[in-house]
């Protein structure tokens, strides 16, 4: 490796190799001559002679630039030529003028290329020149997971490079580094999406706990009432960090809900009660990492059956769920930054089951052992993508499956005075969230043909446990009214969720 300038006739002799930029003075080579330390210019003020053992190594990028023997005397070639190309898109036509000489005589005997490369060398008086013939890719090494997935995809041998779009999008990818390629690939999977069904599963288990909560503490009175009317506002934020397992990147994010449930209910025996729900929520969702935002409108409705009695109580609750989102993905990294919409729709269906026990130890104070078994069925509808051109992705119908399971204790006290009750409460539990499905994400670009007509992706795929504690305090009157205010958090895998709810009950 050279700078600067050297003196007197240089002979590179086998096995050595002359390499760097600067200046030389004559220059005969028998081993490897480089010029640039990568891409970069070495001069030869005097003759430059190639021996049959000699090897010329010329770099070039696909931004046509190329290493370049500057000769201000007469080249006289033989041996090899050996090409070397960076990573990126190599269009047909172009051509790299790597020798500049006063003269040019004779050829290379033979040329070959590091990495696949359609070329041929051009001969010229004081010039030669690598011309490429098709267009192709040179690679870096293929990354794991998700990023792999769509480089397989994206780089085949149906490419259009036709598609100036395309090709502006595949030529920003292959000028980053290693790091940057990976996130940037990854930027172009539908992986993130797989928020849209972990905001839902917060969601439904928040409205549907609603649903469940009414009739579950006497307060001090039994109520001869058989009607109970209830609502309940609701608010939560819901965090999640990114996951990067084995290659698989899903993007985190943070989202805020709140929302309104309303239902009725009547006891058409000593213990069995019947009764029926709505609601409504507003969810605003950001990923992390400037990877976009999204807003959903959610709409609930299902019925409910309790049976209470004694100090055993069960609740059946089926829950169904219209989801209606409007996404802007952005996809940004060096050279791109680009913006996709949609508005995907999604259905669900919960179906949740609670039974627990309510024990008195000592008087007015309860301890209440409760299992929550919910399971919850998404289906996704396809979409399509508008504003990202050739990289906007259609996305194909998914049905996605989680079960959760929680184990719950509840503390109870419970004080009389002047005709009303105050009961609070504190609760805590475990709570484990285990996918049922695969959560693969499968999609194309839209209006474009490759190999495959798709590929897909994971996105979070994890069994998650949380710790769970909550607190409440009730405030009930004998005349049938009682008003809560509760707080719930779920923290642990990454995920942390803090929820308020409050809940008034009228019974006649």
């Amino acid at each position: 490796m050279m700078k600067g300038k050297l003196g007197g006739e240089l002979e590179v002799s086998v096995n050595a190799m002359l390499a760097g930029t600067g200046v030389v003075d004559s220059v005969m080579n028998n081993g490897t001559v480089k010029p640039g330390s990568s891409i970069g210019t070495l001069t030869v003020n005097g003759n430059y002679t190639q021996g049959p053992f000699g090897v010329l190594n010329i770099e070039i990028d696909d931004l046509r630039a190329s290493s370049l023997l500057q000769v201000s005397g007469a080249a006289t070639l033989n041996g090899v030529l050996q090409v070397s190309p960076d990573p990126g898109v190599y269009l047909e036509g172009t051509s790299y003028t790597f020798l500049n000489a006063g003269s040019v005589a004779g050829q290379f005997s033979s040329t070959f290329s590091t990495r696949a490369l359609n070329y041929t060398i051009n001969y010229f008086p004081t010039q030669a020149q690598i011309l490429i013939l098709s267009s192709f890719f040179i690679l870096p090494a293929r990354p794991n997971g998700n990023a792999g997935a769509v480089a397989d995809y994206l780089f085949c041998s149906s490419f259009d490079f036709t598609n100036t779009d395309l090709v502006v999008v595949t030529g920003a990818l292959l000028d980053l580094s290693t790091s940057q390629y990976v996130q940037a690939l990854n930027r172009l999977t539908p992986s993130q999406f797989g928020a849209l069904a972990l905001n839902e599963l917060e969601n439904n288990f928040s409205i549907a706990n609603t649903f469940l909560e009414t009739n579950q503490v006497t307060c001090c009175y039994n109520f001869s009432e058989a009607t109970n009317l209830w609502i309940s506002p609701l608010g939560l934020v819901y965090s999640q960090k990114n996951r990067l397992q084995l290659g698989q990147e899903a993007i985190g994010f943070t989202n805020h809900t709140y929302g309104v449930a309303a239902g009725i209910d009547h006891l058409f025996s000593n213990d069995w009660t019947l009764g029926f729900g709505l609601g409504y929520s507003y969810s605003h969702l950001h990923w992390k990492n400037q990877a976009g935002k999204a807003r959903a409108d959610s709409g609930y409705l299902g019925p409910y059956i309790k049976y209470d009695c004694g100090s055993f109580y069960f609740d059946f609750l089926v829950l169904g769920t219209g989801n209606f989102y409007d996404v802007d993905r952005k996809i940004v990294f060096p050279g791109i930054e680009r913006k996709a919409h949609s508005h995907p729709t999604t259905w669900d269906l919960s179906e949740v089951v609670l039974a627990g026990f309510r024990l008195e130890p000592f008087y007015r104070f309860f301890v209440q052992p409760e299992l929550l078994i919910d399971q919850l069925n998404i289906f996704q509808e396809s979409f399509h993508e508008s504003g990202a051109a050739s990289i906007d992705l259609s996305v194909k119908r998914k049905y996605v499956s989680f079960l959760r399971s929680l184990i719950n204790l509840k503390f109870v006290k419970e004080w009389a005075f002047c005709n009303m009750c105050l009961a609070p409460s504190v609760n805590v539990g475990w709570l484990r969230t285990t996918p049922l499905t695969g959560r693969h994400y499968t999609a194309s670009f839209r209006e474009e043909t490759f190999c495959s007509p798709n590929f897909s992706v994971t996105s979070f795929n994890q069994v998650i446990d949380q710790a769970l504690i909550g607190a409440q305090i009730l405030l009930s009157s004998q005349a049938g009214f009682s008003m809560s205010l509760g707080y719930e958090g779920k923290f642990g895998n990454g995920s942390k969720v803090n929820e308020v709810d409050v809940s008034m009950n009228w019974r006649f």
